[in-house]
C-alpha cells in the first residue's frame, strides 16, 4: 500500500472516530425521553378543571389561580360539597394521568392544601377552602317505577334495596297487598295507577259509572289501601272530573300523569343520552319526574347514584312541591 493510500485510510478512520464520538456525547448530554414528557403545569390546571366540572361547577367562578414557582390555585368548594370527596376525585384523575398528589385536610377551618408534583418537582399547588354561604341551587327529580309486579320476588328485594328514592307506580290489586306493605317498610313510596286496567270488580273505575258507584268505589280504595294513599291519573280525562272532589274529600294524593315523563328509548345507550339530557337542559329550583321500567332503570342506576355530586336533588315525589300544592 503506497503512502497516499494509508493516508486516505487513516482520515477515513479519524472521521468514523470523531463522528461515533460526537455521537455519544450528544446522547450523554440529551435528556431521557421520560424527562422531557413529565407533566407540567397545564396537565394539573386541566385534572383541576376536570375534577370541577365533574361537581358541575365552572374553574373560571370557583377557582383562582395565582402565579408562581409553583402556581397557586385557590377553589371555593359549595357548603355540600366536603374536601375529602373533592381530594379523592382529584387524586383519581391525578394517578392516571402520572400526577403525584400530597394533600393535608385541616377540618378545624373547613380548609385543605394539595401539592400537585411530577415526580421531579412540584408544579401546583391548590388550596381548598369550603364555603358555608356558598351554595348550588340544585334541580330536583324524582323516579318512578312502573311494572314491579311481574317481577321475580329476588328482583324486587334487589330494587327494594336501592339507596336510591324510588317510587313505585302498581295496579290497584289486593293481591298485591303484601307488596304495598313491603314497600313502605322499604322506606320508599307506592302510588295506585288510575289509568290502568283494572281486573278487581270492587276496584274498577270508570266515566260511565253512576256517581254512587264511584263514591262505593273509592270507599274500597281507602278501605282497602289506606286513606293515605296516592293516585296517579290523568287529570284531564272524565273520570277525573267525577272522582276529583271524592278524591280530594277523602284525603287521596293526586299524582297527574302528565306531570310525568316516561323515559323509553329506542336503545340501552339511548337511554343514558336521554336521561343525561333532561338533567343537563334541567333549570335550578324546578322539579322533574321521570317514569322507567324495571329494566331500564338499572341501565341508568349508576348515573342517578352520581347526580347529587353534581348538585341535583333525588327526592320522593311525596316531598315535591309540585304534587302537595295540587
Amino acid at each position: 500500500m503506497n503512502i497516499k493510500n494509508k493516508i486516505a485510510l487513516w482520515l477515513g478512520i479519524f472521521a468514523l472516530a470523531l463522528l461515533a464520538a460526537n455521537l455519544i456525547l450528544e446522547n450523554y448530554n440529551k435528556p431521557a425521553k421520560s424527562d422531557t414528557e413529565k407533566p407540567g403545569f397545564a396537565e394539573a390546571d386541566s385534572m383541576l378543571s376536570q375534577a370541577l366540572s365533574g361537581y358541575r361547577m365552572d374553574i373560571g367562578m370557583f377557582c383562582e389561580t395565582v402565579s408562581g414557582e409553583p402556581p397557586v390555585s385557590k377553589v371555593k368548594l359549595p357548603a355540600d360539597i366536603f374536601p375529602e370527596i373533592f381530594i379523592n376525585d382529584l387524586s383519581a384523575l391525578c394517578e392516571n394521568s402520572g400526577l403525584r398528589l400530597e394533600s393535608e385536610v385541616k377540618k378545624k377551618y373547613f380548609e385543605s392544601a394539595i401539592n400537585i408534583s411530577n415526580g421531579q418537582r412540584d408544579i401546583l399547588k391548590i388550596s381548598v377552602k369550603r364555603d358555608t354561604l356558598l351554595k348550588r341551587k340544585p334541580a330536583f327529580f324524582s323516579i318512578f317505577i312502573s311494572g314491579i309486579e311481574e317481577l321475580a320476588p329476588s328482583e324486587i328485594n334487589k330494587m327494594l334495596r336501592s339507596p336510591l328514592p324510588l317510587a313505585f307506580i302498581l295496579l290497584p290489586d289486593r293481591n298485591n297487598l303484601e307488596l304495598y306493605r313491603n314497600i313502605e317498610n322499604a322506606g320508599k313510596e307506592w302510588y295506585l295507577n288510575f289509568n290502568a286496567e283494572i281486573s278487581d270488580e270492587n276496584l274498577k273505575l270508570s266515566a260511565g259509572f253512576s256517581d254512587f258507584r264511584l263514591t262505593k268505589t273509592i270507599a274500597a280504595y281507602i278501605r282497602y289501601f289506606s286513606s293515605d294513599a296516592s293516585v296517579v291519573v290523568d287529570t284531564s280525562s272524565q273520570l277525573y272530573k267525577k272522582i276529583k272532589r271524592k278524591l280530594i274529600r277523602n284525603g287521596l294524593g293526586i299524582i297527574p300523569i302528565n306531570k310525568i315523563t316516561e323515559l323509553k328509548p329506542l336503545s340501552d345507550n339511548n337511554i343514558l343520552s336521554l336521561l343525561r339530557f333532561y338533567i343537563s337542559s334541567s333549570i335550578e329550583g324546578r322539579e322533574y319526574f321521570f317514569l322507567l321500567s324495571p329494566e331500564n332503570f338499572y341501565l341508568v342506576e349508576s348515573d342517578l347514584l352520581r347526580i347529587e355530586k353534581k348538585g341535583y336533588k333525588l327526592i320522593y315525589p311525596g316531598k315535591s312541591s309540585t304534587f302537595n300544592n295540587l
